[in-house]
């Protein structure tokens, strides 16, 4: 209760002694701290910072790893070894430097169509294996004929390897004409036969064997004989029928 009346007091006193001066003292001591000028920072300080903040890197890289480094030697090595030797007199292979030329505005406009295609999902390759006009096995050579494609050509020097080299008969083409020609002959042959050879007949069995297979002929019939007739009941031996009494009453009544 204490602690209320005092504040209820200061609040009075307060409004006593201040009244509506209060609100104006404080609007002056805000200005005067805006008016106040902040001291300024060295400027000797801040060019040398700069170039201190600049050299330090945002994230300091991690080395790379043992499988990483392997990999990045592996692709060195891979990439010099695919590398196409330099060929004496031919600067870069023969391949002609980038046109300086504007480009024709037919083909860019066939390339922005190619492009726009691309980027709208469309494949070229796609379509060509989903036509049905390409599924004829014999398309695949003409294709190849008018595109003029080497398709058992090679990289290699022909020193080392040269795919050219063989005889005609062992490639596609003259293994066909073989074919063709072996079939031709097969059907020659088979119009000009004039008669009609017959399978040599078998050689004759020797007198043993004749022998063995007329002694077993025999008894084979022999055997079926005896299967086939049936007993004869002269030599059939019949028991007597044992006699009862009813036998014995109907034996003295007949008489």
């Amino acid at each position: 209760m204490s602690l209320l009346a005092g504040l209820v007091n200061y609040s009075d006193d307060e409004g006593s002694s201040s009244g509506d001066e209060a609100p104006v003292d404080i609007l002056q001591n805000i200005k005067k701290t805006k008016a106040e000028p902040q001291p300024k920072k060295p400027e000797a300080i801040a060019p040398m910072l700069q170039p201190v903040k600049s050299a330090l890197p945002s994230k300091v890289p991690a080395p790379p790893s043992a499988s990483t480094a392997t990999m990045l030697e592996h692709n060195k090595r891979l990439m010099a070894a695919l590398a196409a030797k330099p060929i004496a007199g031919v600067e870069n292979w023969g391949i002609p430097n980038e046109p300086n030329t504007a480009c024709d505005a037919e083909r860019q406009e066939r390339i922005t169509h190619f492009l726009s295609l691309r980027a709208s999902g469309h494949r070229l390759n796609d379509h060509l294996q989903h036509n049905k006009a390409f599924r004829n096995p014999r398309i695949y050579t003409k294709l190849v004929e008018f595109t003029e494609v080497d398709e058992i050509g090679s990289n290699f020097e022909k020193q080392e390897f040269d795919p050219h080299g063989f005889p005609a008969e062992m490639y596609i083409d003259g293994i066909l004409e073989t074919q063709r020609k072996l079939a031709e002959e097969k059907a020659a042959q088979q119009q000009n036969r004039t008669s009609v050879h017959f399978v040599p007949q078998q050689q004759q069995p020797t007198q043993q064997q004749s022998a063995a297979m007329a002694q077993a002929m025999a008894t084979a019939a022999k055997v079926a004989s005896r299967i086939a007739k049936p007993p004869s009941q002269d030599n059939v031996v019949v028991p007597e029928k044992r006699r009862n009494k009813w036998d014995d009453d109907q034996h003295s009544s007949k008489r």
